[in-house]
């Protein structure tokens, strides 16, 4: 006894930092709901989204149904989001940018994914080596850009007074190469 209705015309806004992944996955739930979208990429990640956009155009998506429209900032939050014939938003981005959209329009259903602090949980019991291999994967991968990158690690008390591996997690740390990702090594 379920029944699903499109709810209209939807914004997708995606980050830079997974150009590709998380637009369409918003764009293409957006439309097989049976709703319009406007996407508005990342202003980095511009000609990523329109390729992308190309892609659904190509398999016959109506540019009437799918829009591109790269804008700057300032003019999506004052023209777009604020206009009554936006029912949605699916954002990906901050926590303070969300609150900016729902303020622009109280009235828009937002679905939004927004920074958080991930946490790993060690205990006792666990593979000690792999764990650290694990929240160094998960803290430091794609350069510690990935919304669901570990930002806090929580130690069972007998880990956390456990000096052998506090000092080991200290040096797989310390072991990282940083610096720019245009400097090869």
């Amino acid at each position: 006894h379920t029944s699903f209705k499109p709810k209209g015309i939807g914004v997708v806004i995606s980050p830079w930092n997974f150009p590709l992944a998380i637009p369409c996955g918003g764009i293409a739930g957006a439309l097989c709901g049976g709703n319009q979208v406007l996407f508005k990429p990342s202003k980095h990640a511009v000609w990523v989204g329109h390729e992308l956009i190309r892609c659904f155009w190509e398999v016959g998506v109506s540019s009437k149904t799918l829009q591109f429209i790269p804008c700057q900032a300032k003019y999506l939050m004052d023209m777009v989001l604020p206009d009554p014939r936006v029912k949605f938003c699916i954002f990906t981005g901050s926590t303070a940018v969300a609150k900016k959209i729902q303020s622009q329009n109280p009235n828009l259903l937002l679905s939004a994914e927004t920074g958080g602090k991930n946490t790993t949980i060690v205990t006792w019991n666990a593979d000690h080596e792999l764990a650290i291999q694990n929240i160094l994967i998960s803290a430091f991968s794609h350069s510690g850009q990935k919304c669901s990158a570990t930002s806090i690690v929580i130690l069972e008390k007998e880990l956390f007074k456990n000096k052998t591996f506090k000092a080991k997690l200290k040096n797989a740390v310390e072991s990282l190469m940083v610096g720019s990702a245009w400097q090869a090594e």
